[in-house]
């Protein structure tokens, strides 16, 4: 087992998975160019709004399939690269952190790379938003630049503060749980769902949108 090829069979699945949604999104892409209405639409929705429809989701569809493709070419290069171990090894030198202190470490690592995730994604988000969806006339008249950089940085400082102490205490369970460590585990992050469930609709979507009690 020692020899087992884990990192070829890593990207081979990974591709394997991504070739095999390609091509159920082209199937359905090419569902998109159909311009008469299935007999069970006709009664729901006229010829100009399918027609409409159709338009609007074979754009996103375009889009889905380009950006499929792009990340699916920057994972397979980040593993084949090791720029993940890369990244692990540096840290210490680059931020004077102790290669003995697990979770400082841990913490710069997954910062990092949810910046750089951020970074990568941010001119398909921004071309999804302010092109696409306007296009289409589906684009929120309050939606701005300043909004939308604004709502970014809401979400960078949420999940520094959410999800950097949420790391720690995973990683201390499982440091703590021993052989039985997935057990811990999972009772956490299924008591920490559960309070989200509360947490999230009262005090973080508020943050990013505007809400009114349903009467």
């Amino acid at each position: 087992m020692d020899s087992f090829p884990y990192l070829t069979a890593t990207l081979l699945f990974s591709i394997a998975v991504c070739a095999f949604e390609s091509y159920l999104d082209i199937r359905q892409y090419n569902l998109y160019f159909v311009e008469k209405r299935p007999k069970d639409l006709q009664s729901l929705i006229s010829e100009k709004n399918f027609l409409r429809s159709q338009d609007y989701n074979a754009d996103k569809m375009r889009f889905k399939l380009v950006s499929t493709l792009f990340f699916e070419i920057e994972s397979t290069l980040s593993i084949v690269l090791f720029v993940y171990p890369f990244l692990w090894e540096g840290i210490p030198n680059w931020f004077g952190i102790s290669e003995d202190s697990e979770l400082l470490r841990s913490l710069a690592f997954q910062g990092i790379l949810t910046m750089a995730s951020k970074i990568v994604r941010l001119p398909f988000s921004l071309y999804s938003t302010f092109v696409l969806e306007e296009r289409h006339g589906f684009k929120s008249e309050e939606m701005t630049l300043g909004l939308y950089f604004t709502d970014m940085g809401k979400e960078i400082i949420l999940t520094c503060i959410i999800g950097a102490p949420l790391l720690c205490i995973l990683i201390t369970l499982i440091n703590w749980g021993g052989e039985r460590f997935y057990l811990y585990v999972w009772a956490f992050l299924m008591a920490f769902q559960f309070i989200m469930m509360y947490i999230y609709p009262n005090y973080i979507q508020p943050c990013f949108n505007k809400v009114s009690s349903f009467h």
